[in-house]
């Protein structure tokens, strides 16, 4: 019998980090629970799915000493620690083959269940790497992601673009850099963050994370500045402070994107217009009313002056148009016609008080970009034909 107290908070936190992990469809149910290894005053809480695994941490007191692998259903102990009043949670399972009844005893306070727990031996293995961590910034990372998950594919029509394509480069001016892309095949996002050391092989070519496992990178990290990384074939290893997460990485292709953005120093040089972030959005948002219902918020915007007209025409046959002043105006008159959800879109994550605005006559895409000290932002919107 191993009989096992935790910390509510801890415990919590926990089950919510192993929550990413969890396999959500149930094709599996062993991967629906939580495996808990209790070794001495410590407790591994693992969990995994098809993509990803969890492995966290933490403190146990362990009134018996004796070793045990539970594997507990996520969704109750979740449950019962959300909802307890009680700052410990007690367990005591039968650690003896022959009279266990595979049901774990919890008691939370004035609280007590039974819970029906499965076999730890149909557990799979967690991932485990012989490689050298290297020590990154991850807080620069999650908090340039919002940068770049507007452009994100869906995973059902393209897996290897369904993610976040990372690599790391060398800068015009001789530093290191590490660059994060995504595409949807209407519009491309790339932030490139400064003097960042990723000093990892494997980045050299570039790999890809999906989205979803990017989004649950950045829930678990969130607190944490620095954390070390590993990649071992088509996994990368995530660890800081008591969590370490892995995920499956994809080595393909990606987009050239490069060849599409050009050089920085370029995009630079070019004629651009600035237009109040706030003043755009209200009048996208207007000039929108007629088309929300439509697949393609179908819109054309004249650049003349100081005077920037927008009009836009819905499906329906009605129509509509607003005038707002810029900033700064192009040298000369120009026009395109983009999908006002995607403008929306990025005008909503700038940083800046003011959108750069830059596109050449012709079908060529709208470039709006942004620079500060930490980072480079281009977001590129291919246009409509009207």
């Amino acid at each position: 019998m191993i009989k096992t107290t935790f910390n509510k908070k801890d415990l919590l936190k926990a089950i919510d980090c192993c929550n990413s992990s969890i396999e959500k469809k149930g094709t599996m149910p062993i991967l629906t629970n939580i495996l808990f290894d209790i070794k001495g005053s410590n407790a591994l809480l693992n969990s995994m799915n098809y993509e990803t695994s969890t492995v966290v941490n933490i403190d146990a007191k362990n009134e018996t000493g004796e070793e045990a692998k539970i594997a507990v259903p996520a969704k109750f102990m979740y449950d019962i620690c959300k909802l307890s009043k009680s700052e410990e949670i007690h367990i005591e399972y039968d650690t003896n083959e022959e009279t266990s009844s595979m049901q774990i005893s919890i008691t939370a306070g004035k609280s007590n269940f039974m819970i029906p727990c499965f076999d730890s031996k149909d557990f799979p293995a967690i991932p485990t790497t012989e490689k050298e961590f290297k020590t990154v910034n991850i807080s620069k990372i999650i908090t340039l992601l919002k940068k770049v998950q507007i452009s994100l594919t869906d995973v059902n029509v393209n897996r290897n673009f369904a993610g976040i394509f990372c690599k790391k480069v060398v800068n015009e001016d001789g530093t290191n850099a590490l660059e994060m892309v995504t595409t949807d095949r209407h519009r491309v996002s790339v932030v490139n963050i400064k003097n960042y050391n990723f000093d990892i092989a494997e980045a050299d070519e570039g790999f890809i994370i999906q989205g979803k496992n990017f989004a649950d990178i950045s829930k678990i990290f969130a607190d944490s500045e620095t954390a070390e990384i590993a990649i071992d074939d088509d996994k990368i290893f995530i660890r800081s402070g008591n969590v370490t997460f892995i995920s499956k990485i994809i080595k393909s292709e990606f987009l050239d994107y490069k060849k599409i953005t050009g050089k920085y120093s370029d995009i630079k040089e070019k004629d651009f217009a600035l237009v109040d972030c706030k003043e755009l959005s209200e009048a996208i948002k207007r000039i929108t009313i007629l088309t929300s219902n439509d697949n393609i918020w179908a819109s054309r915007y004249i650049f003349n002056g100081n005077m920037l007209s927008l009009t836009s025409s819905s499906e329906s046959g009605g129509n509509s148009s607003d005038e707002i002043l810029l900033e700064r105006g192009f040298a000369d008159e120009k026009s395109i016609s983009v999908n006002a959800k995607y403008l929306l879109d990025v005008i909503g994550i700038l940083d800046d008080k003011n959108a750069r605005i830059i596109f050449d006559v012709g079908f060529k895409p709208m470039i709006i970009e942004e620079e500060s000290d930490q980072y480079i932002y281009v977001h590129m919107i291919m246009p409509l034909r009207q």
